[in-house]
């Protein structure tokens, strides 16, 4: 049985006598006045007249949840038991440091330090959201501009997006970090006077070099978030800590020292709470997790629009606000919202006559359904967040699955015949595809058929034939089924009767009869054949099926009432 959201939230904030205990609180900030703006269509707008856009103060409403999460906080560490805290780190961008002093006002704290180390992470797609042209604070980038989902391979310290000639961006992006983190002095000089303008920072990234095509990687973000939180827990033993950070940042920071996985829906002014003996952060020891992402405090001043990281329960409909969110951004729900969204996307496009632009859509959503299996573990008590039935994900994964296979096969039509009967081409695609999604459903008429058609147009008339019939079987009174099911074998047939014809015309060749006696002292026929006489009307064979192929395949696939209108 799961435990309730309010219930979960407080398991395991018993109060312990763990006087030499650090705690150390992981504090995201709060709603971005940028964000607000890009909600309401003007992102670009408030890009473009921003002297630092990428270092933009909180909304309105992102006031209100800083304050509320400095409320929480007093009220979950009173419930605990838990020493009020002591010492409060801020990234140096704007943001952190307002939600900062929030939570120094609460508490009576009364200075901010300022930490390099907690700053945003150095990412292209961070810089996309600021320093291209056009750039209207999406995370990755604008559209024409947006970093693509499927790196792999690729580098992560270069570019990986679509080039932009330098003249177009924003010169702080090639200025590093010096350029992009305010000091502690600059901070108090505009204005921040709990700010200590000595402030020294665990980590130093002005020596670091990063900017423009040569970004931050992932593993330097997270060692450098656990390094700040080691070295102030082992600084201030037996008190808590504050470290005031970002979206991504915070959530690394909670896997990495605990070793688990985040639990809890995350958000803007999202709180976890940690707890390590001087021997754990010594030695390298997991932390105890006291609290996960827990941003229920701040839903309340949300106006119902989401935030970029996570968004409440009751927004999750709106997939259309999702869509540009990178995948590891959006929780196991929105993953499954945002790929029908996506397919539904495709389907339109597909419609339209736009092949090509529908197959990509498709592909993007069969990416956003493919996350790991483990996200729903055996014991979900272990586990409060909103999660997706696993039924549910699965009979997504297989409508992707099906939808790229039928774009596939109109691609595959037009398509050279050279293209159609490659492996990698478009028909073998198809054929992948239509494959993967029988493993999640082999009962299905639909798949049954798109592989055979594949097949049929790869040549492989055989197994075109038994895929084909399987179809047939399950689906006895679809007259297109039943026709292609023909075709395929009179197109056994034919191909059976050229391998006879075939074989006995080569037997009786006097250049046949040649070659054998030059080939007596050479290696065995080759596995799978009885002769070598048989190998080579397999050749005629293969070329007479080829030629069937293009006369068969000239004609364009039928519709079919499917979710994409393909059969």
């Amino acid at each position: 049985m799961c435990l309730s959201w309010s219930t979960w939230c407080f398991a395991g904030l018993q109060p312990k006598s763990l006087s030499r205990a650090s705690c150390i609180v992981l504090l995201r900030h709060g709603e971005r006045e940028d964000y607000m703006a890009e909600k309401a269509g003007k992102g670009a707008d408030w890009i473009a007249t921003a002297t630092r856009p990428w270092d933009p103060p909180l909304a309105a409403n992102g006031r209100l949840q800083a304050a509320a999460a400095a409320t929480r906080l007093r009220q979950v560490l009173q419930g605990a038991g838990i020493p009020m805290p002591t010492q409060i780190f801020t990234s140096p961008l704007v943001r952190c440091v307002e939600t900062a002093d929030f939570v120094a006002k609460e508490f009576g704290v009364s200075s901010l330090q300022v930490e390099n180390g907690l700053a945003e992470s150095i990412y292209e797609a961070w810089m996309r959201q600021w320093a291209v042209p056009g750039a209207n604070s999406k995370w990755g980038g604008p559209p024409g501009c947006t970093l693509p989902q499927d790196r792999q391979g690729k580098d992560p310290r270069r570019l990986r997006g679509p080039v932009v000639p330098n003249p177009q961006l924003r010169p702080e992006a090639f200025s590093g970090t010096e350029a992009l983190l305010s000091t502690a002095a600059e901070l108090q000089k505009a204005g921040w006077s709990r700010v200590d303008g000595n402030s020294e920072s665990a980590v130093l990234l002005h020596d670091k070099g990063y900017c423009w095509d040569n970004f931050e990687i992932h593993e330097e973000v997270v060692e450098r978030l656990v390094t700040v939180a080691r070295r102030r827990a082992s600084e201030h033993p037996g008190e808590t800590v504050v470290l005031v950070s970002h979206g991504g940042p915070t959530t690394y920071a909670l896997r990495a020292l605990s070793r688990q996985k985040p639990k809890g829906e995350g958000g803007m002014t999202a709180l976890s709470i940690l707890r390590a003996l001087p021997g754990d952060i010594e030695s390298g020891r997991p932390w105890e997790v006291l609290l996960s992402n827990d941003a229920s405090h701040g839903q309340a001043f949300a106006h119902g629009e989401e935030t970029k990281i996570c968004v409440s329960q009751s927004a999750m409909s709106d997939a259309s606000s999702l869509f540009e969110c990178p995948k590891w951004e959006l929780t196991p729900v929105q993953q499954v919202t945002v790929a029908a969204h996506a397919r539904e996307l495709g389907n339109e496009q597909l419609r339209a006559g736009k092949h090509e632009e529908a197959f990509q859509l498709y592909k993007k959503a069969l990416f956003l359904v493919e996350f790991d299996e483990d996200f729903q573990e055996d014991d979900e008590d272990e586990d409060p967040r909103p999660l997706p039935p696993l039924q549910e994900v699965y009979a997504e994964r297989e409508r992707c699955l099906g939808n790229i296979a039928a774009s596939a096969l109109l691609l595959a039509s037009a398509s050279s015949e050279d293209e159609r009967k490659r492996e990698e081409g478009f028909a073998g695609k198809a054929k992948r595809y239509s494959d993967r999604a029988l493993r999640l459903n082999a009962g299905s008429a639909k798949l049954w058929f798109r592989k055979g058609r594949a097949e049929m147009m790869m040549t492989d008339f055989t197994a075109a034939l038994k895929s084909l019939t399987e179809a047939v079987r399950l689906a006895p009174a679809d007259p297109e089924v039943r026709k292609y099911w023909e075709e395929a074998k009179a197109a056994c047939k034919l191909a059976e009767g050229s391998h006879r014809a075939a074989v006995k015309a080569m037997g009786s060749s006097a250049l046949w009869q040649d070659a054998q006696v030059d080939r007596r002292s050479e290696a065995k026929p080759q596995k799978g054949y009885e002769s070598e006489q048989e190998r080579a009307a397999q050749i005629e064979y293969n070329k007479r099926q080829l030629l069937f192929h293009i006369e068969r395949n000239k004609k364009k696939p039928d519709d079919d009432e499917d979710d994409c209108g393909q059969k």
